[in-house]
Order: structure tokens, then C-alpha cells, then sequence
């Protein structure tokens, strides 16, 4: 009986020592002085490498998740933003004839017959307040006109019709206004159709009036885009 118990506490002790051993090597090697000195000064670096790859995985792709959001909320703002400012283009687009038609009337009353016609002059006032309170309503909502006589020519407010030779004005600016443009905010509405400055030659005359803008009173389709 003796000699069994003896035996029994001999594989007990054996199969303890066993274990023993097993978790020693399951557990991470202890890290030496300068090592642990090293992982105090920079705690950060320490902790990612105790980070395994799944759990950089998923930061990464919730980083990503969080930037497409981002991304898409942005996009969504500016459309938004977009929408207010531009909402009424197709509106002011068909204005544009009207306030254009109204400027035409005005050019087209000589100053001598409004002082001889009362009712004609009465009339005249009246276009004028109309054409200026459009306009007002205009400069109200973001709606610029483009008259840009003497200008330098640009080509993304300004459509050139014509090149005309001339020592008036300098090559490539806008000697003559066919229509005026407008614009709302910073976006084209129509371009302005211009003719634009060439160098002189030997043969070209000086003109003796100075290019009046909207010269084709008379021609209506002088307002289409």
C-alpha cells in the first residue's frame, strides 16, 4: 500500500512539473531591463506592437468607412448649396429677354419727341421704372448683366461674333457689345456676343463713333443665347 501511494505521488508530481513547463513556454518571453526602459519612454509604439493584424484591419476599414462618409456629407452640402443659389436660373434666363426688350425701348425714344409728346414721355418713364426695378430684383437674387465694352476678351463670360480691325482699341479687347451677358452668382447665364479688336492695318479708317453696345435695336434675335 505504501509502495502505490509513493508511485501515485511520484505521476502527480511529474504530471505537475509537466504543466509547469507547458504554461513557462506559453508565456511571452519576460522582456529584459533595457527593454522595458525602452517601452516607458514611448508607450505608443509599445501598444502597437501588441496590436494584432484583425484589429488593424478593422481600424483601418472603419478610418475608411468614416472618410467615404465624410465624403458623401460634403457632397451632399454643396448640392444643397448648389441648389439655393442656382434655383431660379431657368426663371431669369426668360427674363433676361424682357429686361433686354425693355432697354431696346428705351434707346429707341429720341429725347426731342418725348419733350414734344407728354403721353410719350409718360410712357417712356414708365419703361424706365420697369427696366430699373427688373434690374434691382436682378442684383437682389445674383443676377449680373455683362457689358464689357473696352474689356479684355474672356472667352467664359464673352462669345466673340467678329474680329474688327481698329486703332481705337488695343488687339483682344472688346470694341463692340452685340448683347450683353449675365450671369448669376458665378455661374453663365448667357455670354455677352462681342466683336473683338484686331491690329490696325495701313487701310483701316479710325472710326469717328464711338461702338455703341446693343447696336441691333432692331433685330430680336439679338437676345438668344
Amino acid at each position: 500500500m505504501t509502495d502505490k501511494a509513493e508511485n501515485e505521488e511520484i505521476e502527480i508530481t511529474a504530471d505537475v512539473q509537466a504543466d509547469s513547463q507547458n504554461v513557462e513556454e506559453e508565456l511571452p518571453e519576460h522582456p529584459s531591463d533595457e527593454e522595458f526602459e525602452k517601452r516607458l519612454e514611448n508607450p505608443e509604439h509599445a501598444a502597437e506592437e501588441t496590436i494584432s493584424p484583425d484589429v488593424k484591419e478593422v481600424e483601418d476599414q472603419l478610418l475608411r468607412a468614416l472618410a467615404e462618409n465624410q465624403n458623401l456629407r460634403n457632397r451632399m452640402i454643396k448640392e444643397l448649396e448648389d441648389t439655393r443659389k442656382y434655383a431660379i436660373s431657368t426663371f431669369s434666363q426668360d427674363l433676361i429677354g424682357v429686361l433686354e426688350n425693355l432697354r431696346r425701348a428705351q434707346k429707341s425714344v429720341e429725347n426731342e419727341n418725348l419733350e414734344e409728346n407728354a403721353a410719350l414721355k409718360t410712357l417712356s418713364e414708365g419703361v424706365d421704372l420697369t427696366a430699373n426695378e427688373l434690374l434691382r430684383v436682378f442684383s437682389k437674387n445674383g443676377i449680373e448683366r455683362i457689358s464689357p465694352l473696352g474689356e479684355d476678351f474672356d472667352h467664359n463670360f464673352h462669345q466673340a461674333l467678329v474680329q474688327i480691325p481698329t486703332a481705337e482699341y488695343e488687339p483682344g479687347k472688346v470694341c463692340q457689345v452685340m448683347a450683353a451677358g449675365y450671369k448669376i452668382k458665378d455661374r453663365l447665364l448667357r455670354p455677352a456676343m462681342v466683336g473683338v479688336a484686331a491690329a490696325a492695318t495701313e487701310n483701316t479708317e479710325t472710326p469717328t463713333e464711338e461702338p455703341k453696345e446693343d447696336n441691333q435695336n432692331n433685330d430680336p434675335s439679338a437676345d438668344c443665347a
